[in-house]
């Protein structure tokens, strides 16, 4: 019996540096891969003072290439200036590059910070996930710096959003943004395989790749034997979970807050820190948590608050959420309608109308049955087509096809 073909995932951050869903779910999808049978690799920048080479829950993780302090690196990752070239030097690059040989399958995931002309190095079959819009826009969430919703890119707009927010030099060149998108164009064109989370990301793609390859959907899954419902009891009790950046929707979040009538329920917000940001009363901000408690707050919360501003692809706040059979209120915008059910497993609502969101929390705050059956309706819909099961297995199904 031959031995399994390497698989080696190629992100910006990897554990413990999690910065958001993606690598909670390139955690998630490593493990079950590995469990799978599969002989897993990561490789990820190598920060300023952070180890070349390390296990994580059984995982080798290799860091390359000379890159700032990990705070340095993640200002310029959520900054506005993507990074044309990688850090590696030739030594290591072909040292790494022998190590890998041609038949080991590269899985590239977000690569702003790191470099997509890491793409160019490796031999063998070559597949790419687009998380987020950041081969074709430099802000990485198509909305323009006045909050509309980006219709497609123009050189004078993508000038602006790329002057927006300076974290190098590099920021201030109005070519750059037109050069990063020509470059990404060539290398897309070159990989054997392009993954979409969802058909909204799909349709982003074949609008802005010429001539496209073939893209297929595999969406994001959660891990459902750990993310179930705890026997607790539900309270009066908003849940949001996500990093406190207006894109994340948490100003708008406070206004429907203040909105709603008296006594208002618990708006419980897990990521900000308690003193990062000015709350109204009765909001508490949590910072991050343990999973265990992160299960047990989706397990007794009425609803999970999702007011994005900016089209998220496949959110797996919204996944961990729905598989603990909490209902979902999230913004009808990019690919949270492949996700949500409205009237089903939550609601999907206006991304700027306080009226129906303030409805729809306070329809649920009276209304346990309700609840209930969103709730139950929003597990049985993960376990159905969301889960890490069936995302492991349709990519090891291209993993196959890639490798014969």
């Amino acid at each position: 019996m031959s031995a399994p073909v390497p698989i080696v995932f190629f992100n910006d951050f990897y554990d413990p540096n999690v910065i958001g869903g993606v690598e909670v779910f390139l955690l998630t999808l490593a493990k079950g891969l590995r469990d799978a049978g599969n002989r897993i690799q990561i490789i990820t920048p190598r920060y300023q003072g952070s180890a070349q080479t390390d296990s994580r829950e059984g995982i080798w993780v290799k860091r390359i290439g000379a890159y700032p302090t990990y705070r340095r690196f993640l200002q310029l990752a959520i900054g506005s200036s993507p990074r044309l070239r990688d850090r590696l030097d030739a030594r290591e690059c072909r040292e790494l590059v022998e190590s890998l040989g041609d038949k080991a399958i590269m899985h590239f995931h977000n690569l702003w910070g790191f470099s997509p002309t890491l793409m160019r190095r490796f031999r063998g079959p070559r597949v790419v996930t687009v998380h987020d819009y950041w081969p074709f826009c430099v802000r990485r969430v198509m909305v323009r710096i006045s909050g509309e919703l980006c219709k497609g890119r123009t050189f004078l707009q993508c000038t602006i959003c790329h002057a927006s927010g300076p974290t190098s030099i590099g920021s201030v060149n109005p070519l750059k943004p037109q050069l990063w998108y020509k470059n990404n164009e060539s290398l897309f064109r070159e990989v054997s395989s392009i993954i979409a989370p969802t058909q909204y990301m799909k349709e982003f793609l074949q609008r802005n790749l010429q001539n496209p390859q073939e893209i297929r959907v595999i969406k994001n899954g959660v891990d459902t034997d750990l993310f179930h419902r705890r026997p607790v009891e539900r309270k009066q009790m908003i849940l949001f979970v996500g990093r406190p950046t207006p894109m994340k929707g948490i100003e708008f979040l406070f206004r429907i807050y203040e909105n709603l009538s008296l006594p208002r329920p618990r708006l419980l917000m897990v990521g900000p820190e308690p003193t990062a940001i000015g709350s109204p009363s009765g909001v508490e901000l949590m910072a991050r948590v343990p999973l265990d408690k992160l299960i047990e707050l989706y397990s007794e919360s009425t609803c999970l608050a999702v007011p994005s501003q900016w089209p998220e692809n496949c959110s797996m706040t919204i996944l961990e959420a729905m598989s603990c059979q909490l209902p979902v209120l999230a913004s009808n915008v990019g690919g949270n309608a492949e996700l949500v059910r409205h009237n089903s497993t939550g609601f999907l609502l206006p991304r700027d109308s306080i009226e129906s969101w303030t409805n729809a929390i306070e329809r649920l705050l009276a209304n346990q049955n309700l609840v209930d059956r969103l709730g139950k309706s929003a597990r049985a819909t993960v376990l159905k087509e969301l889960s890490i099961r069936t995302t492991i297995s349709k990519h090891m199904e291209l993993y196959a096809q890639l490798a014969h």
